[in-house]
Order: C-alpha cells, then sequence, then structure tokens
C-alpha cells in the first residue's frame, strides 16, 4: 500500500558519484569551513532526521532513512558520521554517503564528546533534535562557549544552485509536469481518490525517488491527503504535488477540472507581472505585490520542500535561488484557487522552470 505521509524513506538515495561527484561536496565543505572560521567554530554538529535533513544531505549526501543523524565536521581532517541503528547496518549507511568514516551511533557522549575538545561547538537542525540528545549536547558545550547556532550561515550557502543542482532539480520538475497531466487526464474518470493513486504510481514509475499529492476534497477546497472520496466529477479541484529527485524537490500548484477562464487570466497575469520583477536583489515583498484579489506567495525549493527565498518578507533574491510563486484567487462562497510556477533566479531576471496546468506560461526548453 502506498503511504502518503511515509514514516520511513523506503526510495533510493545511495550516493552515486556519477550523477552528485565529489568535487560537488569537496566545494561545499571548503566553504562551510571558511564561515566555521569566520565565526571562530572548531567543531560543527550537523544533525538529521527523516524530516529534516537538508544540511546534513548537502554537506555529506547523507539521507537518514530511521533515525537522527550526525556529521562532525572538524576544521580539518575528514568528517565523521554517526547514524541510527546497530552495527550490522553500516554497509547500507555507507551506500548513502562518500564519507568514510561512518558508524552506529552510541550516543553523544560517546559519539560526539570526545571529538569536541576546546573548541566552540556550532550546530545545524538543532530545532529538530529530540531533547535528550540536544541537551547532552548543551551540557557539554556549555564550559567552551555553548552551542553556536549556524543554520542560516550553512543555509545561505546553498541557495545558489549549482548546475549539478539545477540538473537534478530539472528532473524533478520533468516528473512533476508528467504526474500532474496524468492527474488532469484521470481525474473525471477515477474520482479523487483513483486519480491520486495513479498519480503517485506515475510519479515512482517516472523515476520519483519520494511523491506527495493533495487534493481538496470539495470543489476549490484547500488541498487534503488520500480519503474514500471516489466521486467522478468535473468540478475544479485544488491540487498540490511535491516530487523528489536525488535528494531535490519541485513543487506545483494547479486546479483540476472545469474552472472559470477567467480565473486563471488572472493567476496568469498576477505570475507574470511578479515574474518581471524579479532579478537579483529584489525583496521578496517587492516581488510578491499584487492585487485585484490576486494573493501571491512562494518559497524556494532545493534540498529541502521549502527553503529561503521568501520565507520571510525582507529576504533578497540571489542569482541562483530556485523558487515557487503561487497565486491564489478568491473564488467566493469559501473557495480559492491556486495555480503557481517555478523559476530560477538568473542575472537579468527570472526563468520559468515550470508552469502549472492551464495557465499557458510558456516555459523555455535549453
Amino acid at each position: 500500500m502506498k503511504m502518503m505521509e511515509p514514516c520511513l524513506l523506503t526510495g533510493p538515495f545511495d550516493w552515486s558519484p556519477d550523477f552528485l561527484p565529489r568535487a560537488e561536496f569537496d566545494a561545499r565543505l571548503a566553504r562551510a569551513r571558511g564561515v566555521m572560521r569566520d565565526m571562530n567554530v572548531g567543531k560543527l554538529v550537523v544533525h538529521g532526521n527523516v524530516f529534516d535533513h537538508g544540511a546534513l544531505a548537502w554537506l555529506t549526501g547523507f539521507t537518514p532513512k530511521l533515525g537522527p543523524a550526525f556529521a562532525l565536521v572538524p576544521l580539518e581532517g575528514p568528517m565523521r558520521i554517526v547514524f541510527s541503528g546497530g552495527p550490522g547496518m553500516k554497509p547500507s549507511a555507507e551506500r548513502l554517503t562518500f564519507v568514510e568514516d561512518i558508524a552506529a551511533f552510541r550516543g553523544v557522549a560517546a559519539d560526539i564528546g570526545p571529538g569536541i575538545g576546546d573548541a566552540r561547538t556550532g550546530l545545524c537542525e538543532g530545532a529538530a533534535m529530540a531533547f535528550a540528545p540536544w541537551s547532552a549536547l548543551d551540557a557539554l558545550a556549555a564550559g567552551k562557549g555553548g552551542l553556536v547556532a549556524m543554520d542560516a550561515a550553512i543555509d545561505a550557502l546553498g541557495r545558489s544552485k549549482t548546475p549539478v543542482e539545477r540538473k537534478a532539480t530539472g528532473q524533478a520538475i520533468e516528473i512533476l509536469e508528467a504526474t500532474s497531466r496524468v492527474l488532469v487526464h484521470v481525474l473525471k474518470e477515477l474520482g479523487r481518490r483513483g486519480a491520486i493513486l495513479a498519480a503517485e504510481a506515475a510519479a515512482f514509475s517516472f523515476g520519483a525517488q519520494d511523491a506527495r499529492l493533495r487534493m481538496s476534497i470539495r470543489p476549490l477546497g484547500p488541498p487534503a491527503p488520500l480519503a474514500s472520496d471516489d466521486e467522478k466529477t468535473r468540478e475544479p479541484r485544488n491540487v498540490a504535488i511535491a516530487i523528489r529527485f536525488r535528494g531535490y524537490w519541485a513543487a506545483g500548484h494547479f486546479v483540476a477540472g472545469e474552472i472559470a477562464p477567467d480565473l486563471a487570466r488572472n493567476a496568469r497575469g498576477a505570475l507574470e507581472g511578479a515574474l518581471a520583477r524579479t532579478r537579483p536583489g529584489a525583496r521578496a515583498r517587492d516581488v510578491c505585490a499584487a492585487g485585484g484579489g490576486v494573493t501571491l506567495g512562494g518559497h524556494g525549493v532545493g534540498l529541502r520542500p521549502e527553503e529561503a527565498p521568501f520565507l520571510d518578507a525582507t529576504e533578497t533574491l540571489a542569482e541562483g535561488d530556485v523558487f515557487s510563486l503561487v497565486a491564489t484567487i478568491d473564488a467566493g462562497e469559501n473557495k480559492t484557487a491556486a495555480w503557481s510556477v517555478l523559476a530560477l533566479v538568473e542575472q537579468d531576471g527570472a526563468r520559468v522552470l515550470w508552469a502549472a496546468p492551464g495557465l499557458d506560461i510558456p516555459v523555455p526548453r535549453d
């Protein structure tokens, strides 16, 4: 049975040097160590779990499948990874990363404490840690300047996507496009539940690592997870789809079913206006300025389904940002309709990477 919210990651997460070469990670590590020196940090602890592991994957390629994992990053010398599970799982864990020093996690004192030494300790993804390991780590670092939160500094390094990352995102987008078209095509024959299952199966057949789909139960209501509704209908439903490929996400919103053409035209106009305002240095609040019953919002996509820019309206866009921009329109009677685009910030503006079905926004191809 397919699970809409899997508690365990079951897709193909092994590291492939042919797709994400070691040189990519060497460059990331060098930049991270530069930030550590700037912040007077001698050791960086990067936490990750099944749901929150963007920084861990960015630095090491490792994706925790069972429970928390930690990367221990010194200023010099090799990194180390400790993972949840027994020693017998080491061969499986080794396939997830290029890091050679990898072992089953015994505890904070045993595995993290000895490497801290007298240096200040930086921490990434501390907010996602369970209380017991966080408090143990905090106690270890208390006499050495305390824990230094480095989430913002490390996340900023990964905002601008490299050609390798854009390739992974591009393949996620191709799967998003194909999956969206399958769902639109089968909705009127299969109903909501059948369409979601058919689209999910299609996504995995197209090579998705992870696929998450939502469709509104009532016409133009909020997207919701799988339910027993099998009504065959042409009434419009809001759809949200997120696809992951090689760790990188692509996400989209659109309306499936018959809908008043003027709603899609208004969404298109608002999105085209926002794209015209998109350029390096533009403020998120200015890009998302809209009117005429249209609300604009957005978020970046990468190793997390939601990241900078747009998480804070005061943020500015940077060249290399990949982001989702969503136009939501009041359709009356407690109904809304939402469409989105995915775009890349380039030196001279925005390049559209994907546009929702029904928007008729052209997507340039390489």
